[in-house]
């Protein structure tokens, strides 16, 4: 039975939430980030928050279902009043759905962060034919993601948003959905985060490479190098 530390995870989420923030991958109330904290329970933060400024009362327990736990966070951990009483009131995230499609149907998913990096989402506003966001340009992209799929726009908040995804969950761990954001999963807190991060600065490079000309590409025998050395490395973020 999986049962985390839970002060150890939302210390590490509000550590994130700030770092998301500093790096501008979101803004004002943008993202959600989670944790698997039981075999079936979840801990999401709340329907507007800012992740720069997070405490513990913006965190909220659900379990598979979707449906809020009440109580658990002030008998797990130790609340003040205040906190208590903002903790009751608070209601998960609207896009929790879309995090526990992932944790159900991947059982390697610990951890989901949902975050709007600016670059990462204008590649796909400026390029909706596209399907698959182009890693040949740089090799550590290849060993540190693999492949990162366009997830075709769903609306968010929805059903249909977390269904979009389920197909990409065995061989994917950062998604980017059309015209709305990044998506990335994790064994831990820290691989989640980096999917985000390094999907992020990936586009910033392509972005880049385009203002000085031209996004030159690998040669097709050195990427096949790439893929199986990938193949050794392990299905992970780096």
């Amino acid at each position: 039975m999986i049962e985390h530390n839970i002060n150890e995870t939302i210390s590490k989420l509000i550590q994130y939430g700030q770092r998301l923030d500093q790096k501008n991958l979101l803004s004002a109330f943008d993202g959600n980030l989670s944790a698997r904290i039981s075999d079936d329970h979840i801990l999401i933060t709340k329907s507007g928050c800012m992740k720069g400024l997070l405490g513990v009362e913006d965190f909220v327990v659900v379990d598979l279902n979707g449906q809020k736990v009440r109580g658990y966070l002030e008998n797990k951990f130790l609340l003040n009043k205040k906190q208590t009483e903002l903790s009751s009131l608070s209601e998960p995230s609207t896009e929790t759905v879309m995090h526990l499609e992932i944790y159900k149907n991947q059982r390697l998913a610990k951890s989901v962060f949902h975050a709007h990096p600016p670059t990462a989402i204008a590649f796909s506003v400026a390029h909706p034919e596209v399907n698959t966001f182009p890693l040949n340009y740089i090799s550590e992209l290849i060993l540190a993601l693999g492949e990162v799929p366009i997830v075709p726009y769903q609306r968010p908040g929805t059903p249909e948003m977390g269904e979009a995804l389920i197909k990409f969950l065995e061989q994917c761990k950062v998604m980017i959905l059309q015209f709305h954001g990044v998506v990335s999963w994790g064994e831990d807190i820290e691989e989640a985060y980096r999917g985000v991060e390094r999907i992020e600065h990936a586009a910033e490079i392509y972005l880049k490479a385009k203002m000085f000309g031209k996004v030159n590409q690998i040669g097709e025998s050195e990427m096949n190098y790439l893929k199986e050395l990938r193949k050794k490395i392990g299905f992970k973020n780096l």
